[in-house]
């Protein structure tokens, strides 16, 4: 939008060089939202292990193809089951979102599309594992094994309610009536949201981790027990409880 050699502001600014130039509301938001975020290590490790599964599950038409069989497959036995779920907008889900830091909403689309698909990505994940002896099936079993951990499902559930409010607010932001005060106002509401959130939801977001690493055979950690850096030695790992590890 804004490159400095054929960016839209700059042919603008040929033409009509008192123009000025200002951030669209949500594409400000966007830009701080994935600032602030990979400021936090474990934050940035969660998003790069997303682009990872994307980009390795979607990388080929027959993976992409792999996906849609397996979502088809447990859809039709759900059907013969007499348990299918049914509403607007269910099961249409066949394909990982792509994130783009500079695309509203990608982030959040990309973190939903992998929970709604998460054991169908594990499985295709195995595919590649048994299918390639070679480097794409070592990547593959290396994003698997970082999955199937209580510390991504916890980001991953955690980013998709902090995301899941900003994205409201981006919706409202991308108004074309939008005006300057009440968007100010909907950025303040979302953020006590968020505040309220650290303080109170932390119990209720551990539970609904816990439920979903429950139904995908992954190992809920214990809040009360010593949390272990991965790699490091307890010798030297610093003293600190799971639960102060993933509020805090």
């Amino acid at each position: 939008m804004r490159g400095e050699l054929n960016g839209l502001k700059t042919k603008t600014l040929r033409e009509q060089p008192c123009a000025y130039y200002v951030h669209f509301f949500a594409h400000q938001l966007q830009l701080a939202l994935v600032v602030v975020a990979k400021k936090n290590i474990d934050i940035a490790s969660f998003f790069t292990t997303t682009n990872s599964v994307v980009n390795h599950v979607g990388a080929s038409c027959k993976r992409r193809d792999a996906l849609r069989a397996q979502l088809q497959e447990e859809l039709v036995i759900a059907f013969e089951n007499d348990c299918l779920i049914t509403r607007r907008g269910l099961h249409q889900e066949t394909s990982l979102k792509h994130v783009g830091d500079t695309q509203w909403s990608s982030h959040y689309g990309t973190i939903i599309s992998i929970i709604s698909m998460f054991s169908y990505v594990i499985h295709v994940l195995q595919m590649i594992t048994d299918d390639n002896p070679n480097d794409s099936a070592g990547e593959a079993n290396k994003i698997q094994r970082e999955m199937l951990t209580f510390e991504f499902v916890f980001h991953l559930f955690l980013m998709k309610a902090i995301l899941g409010l900003t994205n409201d607010v981006s919706q409202e932001l991308q108004k074309k009536d939008q005006e300057i005060l009440n968007a100010m106002a909907l950025v303040k509401l979302c953020k006590e949201k968020l505040h309220w959130m650290r303080n109170n939801g932390f119990d209720v977001l551990v539970d609904e981790v816990s439920s979903f690493c429950d139904k995908h055979h992954i190992d809920v950690s214990t809040m009360d027990e010593a949390f272990i850096l991965p790699g490091r030695s307890r010798r030297n790992a610093p003293i600190k409880t799971n639960r102060h590890h993933y509020h805090v």
